[in-house]
């Protein structure tokens, strides 16, 4: 951390040329700011989705054979879903990523400091940087034969 540290720029100086600093963190690169003790990260958008980009989301689907209906889960999260055909379990199992997503976002301190919960951060950020339901369902792979 001390080569981040060694990088970072002082809050009075962002403050002093904000608009520059934003130009540069969006255009450029990201940057690091020192606050007191506190070191905050600024990057872009585009940056972030590179941080994310290696992020995987893996279904499985298995049908239940009382009543023919398609039950997804999603490896690494205790999601489930359940749906009369496998492209719906799908997309139920994208709504819930989608749901968590924003639980686990609007109550960060509760579920980043969960020991079980905390690895779940990056890939909601991922799922955070869709636009709707079809794009995170698009995320979702499944192993062959399943889909």
């Amino acid at each position: 951390m001390k080569i981040l540290m060694d990088s970072a720029i002082n809050a009075t100086e962002v403050r002093k040329n904000w608009s520059s600093f934003l130009d540069e963190v969006i255009r450029k690169r990201p940057k690091i700011v020192k606050r007191n003790r506190d070191y905050v990260l600024a990057m872009s958008i585009e940056h972030l989705q590179d941080l994310v980009q290696e992020c995987r989301f893996i279904a499985h689907l298995e049908q239940d054979s009382a009543t023919g209906h398609w039950i997804a889960t999603l490896q690494g999260f205790d999601l489930i879903a359940y749906s009369e055909n496998k492209e719906d379990a799908l997309l139920q199992i994208a709504n819930e990523l989608m749901e968590y997503a924003h639980e686990y976002i609007n109550e960060f301190e509760l579920w980043h400091n969960a020991p079980n919960r905390k690895q779940h951060f990056p890939y909601l950020v991922k799922v955070m940087l869709q636009d709707n339901a079809h794009q995170v369902r698009n995320l979702i792979q499944c192993p062959a034969g399943e889909n």
